[in-house]
């Protein structure tokens, strides 16, 4: 009964190894927070994805709008992580990889990929999903490594959740309406003027800005995904 199900948790979790643990899961988390955002904001130029469509998307598919988006992130950023260490490291790899090391490293650090996979494919390129691929493949692996280390789910999903604090601090970013000052027909300019050099230099044309202008494109997450 109750005491059977606080029993089975207590199995997985191990509270008492959090305090060892801690300052490991800790800097791992703000290290993937920093990777994260370097990627994000020093690649945003070359990683062209179409920010309206990252933002129409995420509405259609989540739901996930400007009246709810604070919302939502401290579910996806809380609960949607435990959920997720739960299934993936706890059940899946904690079951398989006792029965067979290489299954168990590789199927559940593959259907963590998949399943994330599945909410941006809509926004990607060929190149880019291979990129949000490699990735989430080895974030899954680092927390699978991270949990047969401490033997608790505790310390992948302290990892996990400052990584999603790092997605979720993007996607409020995009959805509050904040990307606006990267739009081409908002001031300043400068990035835009970059935008049309490059393309004049393509096609030959005039670098004059054209009188209907167009958003300038914004690299979208690594990893993942609105759901990591």
């Amino acid at each position: 009964g109750q005491e059977y199900f606080f029993h089975s948790l207590k199995e997985y979790f191990h509270p008492e190894k959090l305090a060892k643990d801690l300052a490991l899961a800790v800097g791992l988390g703000i290290l993937s927070l920093t990777v994260f955002w370097g990627a994000y904001f020093s690649l945003r130029e070359l990683l062209e994805i179409d920010e309206e469509l990252i933002v129409r998307s995420t509405g259609e598919q989540f739901g996930v709008t400007k009246s709810n988006v604070l919302f939502v992130a401290p579910l996806t950023i809380f609960l949607n992580s435990l959920l997720e260490e739960f299934f993936h490291r706890g059940f899946a790899f904690g079951l398989l990889v006792k029965k067979n090391r290489w299954l168990g490293y590789l199927l559940p650090a593959s259907v963590f990929t998949v399943q994330h996979m599945l909410f941006i494919y809509k926004w990607s390129t060929p190149l880019k999903l291979t990129i949000a691929v490699v990735a989430l493949f080895v974030f899954a692996l680092v927390l699978q490594a991270i949990y047969e280390k401490a033997q608790s789910l505790v310390t992948p999903w302290v990892i996990h959740v400052i990584a999603d604090i790092a997605m979720m601090g993007i996607a409020v970013w995009l959805i509050s309406g904040n990307r606006d000052s990267n739009r081409c027909d908002k001031p300043p300019y400068t990035r835009c003027d970059h935008q049309f050099a490059r393309l004049s230099v393509k096609t030959g044309r005039s670098n004059e800005r054209p009188i209907v202008p167009t958003a300038t494109p914004i690299a979208e997450i690594i990893s993942g995904s609105i759901m990591l």
